[in-house]
């Protein structure tokens, strides 16, 4: 069974080693600076593991940047992604900014339609949406 969650930067702390079994596949062991440092981090549980997630970095004023979207690999095209990034753009809109980003690896040039379809609106090497959008 999938569930998805959203932790607050006061839970992270307390479901580290669930997020760093996650994270650390990809990512050194350092990445807990990373996560300790997010004010979110959106993710997909399945059978007490999890299979996607996406992390929020922010000022709390007027900047946040969604960064490290990752779903495992035989777990993509499920709509996981989708979910993870709606998620994401509820958090935004709770935190009121309004510069609003993610970075992309431009070696990946299909997430171009994705990421437009949510509603973000392409750059030279990022995407931003703007609450209201324009």
């Amino acid at each position: 069974m999938k569930e998805f969650k959203i932790f607050k930067k006061e839970d992270i702390l307390d479901n580290m080693d669930l997020l760093m079994d996650f994270y650390a596949k990809r990512y050194d062991s350092n990445y807990n600076i990373a996560l300790k440092n997010s004010s979110h981090v959106c993710c997909c549980i399945e059978d007490g593991k999890i299979v996607g997630a996406c992390r929020l970095i922010t000022d709390y004023c007027s900047h946040t940047s969604i960064v490290d979207l990752v779903v495992d690999r035989e777990k993509r095209r499920n709509g996981i992604g989708r979910r993870l990034m709606e998620d994401a753009i509820k958090c935004i809109l709770e935190l009121n900014t309004y510069y609003n980003n993610i970075s992309t690896d431009p070696k990946n040039p299909w997430l171009k339609d994705f990421y437009e379809s949510l509603g973000f609106k392409s750059r030279e090497n990022y995407f931003t949406l703007t609450y209201p959008k324009e």
